[in-house]
């Protein structure tokens, strides 16, 4: 605070000063004059006498410095999460499949969440693994298999040599994004597929079947086995007033994401696309972290109708209900669901939840190597 120093006044004053009776030339009388002097006036005056000020000021914020525990919505989210999950697509139904580039043949309607978020000073780190339930068997594929008569009719004419000789069935594959041919014969040789081809019953030698639709990723069975997903994403402090910034990998493509701290219970996650793509939203996601060991994620998805125009189109919305846990809870929650979906230990994290395509599911990494710890 600047200091500021002040004269005293000086009090004024009137001196009259008397001289002598003098005598004057005269005969008769003496007379007595009274000459007034100079008269000296001090007037009282306050003066303000500048000094040197000095300004304390106080240092900027650096937000490296801060602590994101000292907020009570980020007390409450450290910690262990499992939770219940409800995926929905564009129309609003239960989301169903992605898509042929990326395929994810789970159910979306309840699907089960393990989250580990870590808080050290000023950055957030957040490790997850989805599990999802084996898909319903009516969304699997139904191998083809030739009519026992057909087959005997067809290996009698290539005796007589009235036909050529046809492998039945012939090999039957999952389709891919190098070969994008659901439910017709695909030429492995030409790299084409056959435009009316539409059963394993039509392929001709050289061909292979593509399945009508990915059924399942991985070795295991349709129906019958689970899979997982692995998702991580870190934020840091960007002030100190708890929001948060930071990179999210997102196919081929580094998008931005914020977190807006919104007093103590609630927080605004919002992922864009990239600058060169508009940098419209992804994802607006609110989070309420009420207490009591609660916590409830409401997401709206967004993508754009083409990279051409750039018009966002609404692609979906999420439903997260979760419950704060220890970590034994949280990991012998983790193995129970495991067995009730019937994950195989070999496709545990296998998958990451980042990839925009099949050929980037692979995580190339471990539970351990994920979470930093073992699982189990």
């Amino acid at each position: 605070m600047a200091a500021h120093l002040t004269l005293l006044a000086f009090i004024s004053t009137t001196t009259t000063t008397t001289i002598p009776t003098v005598p004057t030339e005269t005969t008769a009388t003496t007379t007595t004059m009274i000459v007034p002097t100079e008269t000296t006036t001090a007037t009282a005056t306050t003066r303000a006498v500048p000094t040197e000020t000095t300004t304390t000021t106080k240092p900027a914020c650096d937000p490296n410095e801060s602590n994101l525990l000292d907020f009570k919505v980020w007390e409450r989210e450290a910690g262990y999460w499992v939770g219940e999950y409800t995926l929905l697509g564009a129309d609003g139904d239960f989301k169903l499949g992605d898509s042929p580039t990326k395929p994810w043949p789970y159910p979306y309607d309840n699907y089960t969440g393990f989250i580990h978020i870590d808080i050290q000073k000023n950055v957030l780190t957040q490790k997850n693994v989805f599990l999802y339930p084996p898909q319903k068997a009516a969304e699997c594929n139904t191998a083809v298999k030739p009519k026992e008569g057909k087959k005997k009719k067809r290996e009698k004419k290539d005796k007589k040599g009235r036909g050529r000789k046809i492998n039945i069935p012939v090999e039957q594959v999952q389709c891919s994004n190098d070969r994008q041919c659901h439910g017709r014969c695909w030429n492995e040789r030409t790299g084409r597929c056959r435009q009316w081809s539409a059963s394993a019953l039509e392929c001709k030698k050289g061909e292979v079947y593509c399945l009508p639709r990915v059924d399942v990723i991985g070795d295991g069975t349709c129906g019958a086995n689970g899979n997982e997903k692995i998702f991580s994403a870190q934020q840091q402090a960007v002030d100190c007033d708890g929001n948060l910034a930071g990179p999210y990998p997102y196919g081929n493509f580094v998008v931005p994401t914020t977190t807006t701290r919104i007093g103590d219970d609630t927080v605004l996650y919002q992922v864009r696309f990239p600058p060169q793509f508009g940098g419209g939203l992804v994802q607006n996601q609110l989070t309420s972290v009420p207490g009591n060991g609660l916590r409830v994620r409401t997401a709206q998805l967004f993508g754009v109708d083409s990279f051409k125009t750039l018009n966002p189109i609404s692609t979906g919305a999420s439903y997260y209900r979760e419950r704060r846990v220890d970590k034994q809870e949280w990991l012998r929650l983790l193995q129970e669901k495991r067995k009730e979906y019937n994950i195989r230990p070999e496709d545990h994290c296998s998958v990451s939840g980042s990839a925009q395509s099949l050929e980037q599911y692979p995580s190339q990494t471990t539970c351990t190597e994920h979470f930093g710890f073992d699982l189990e």
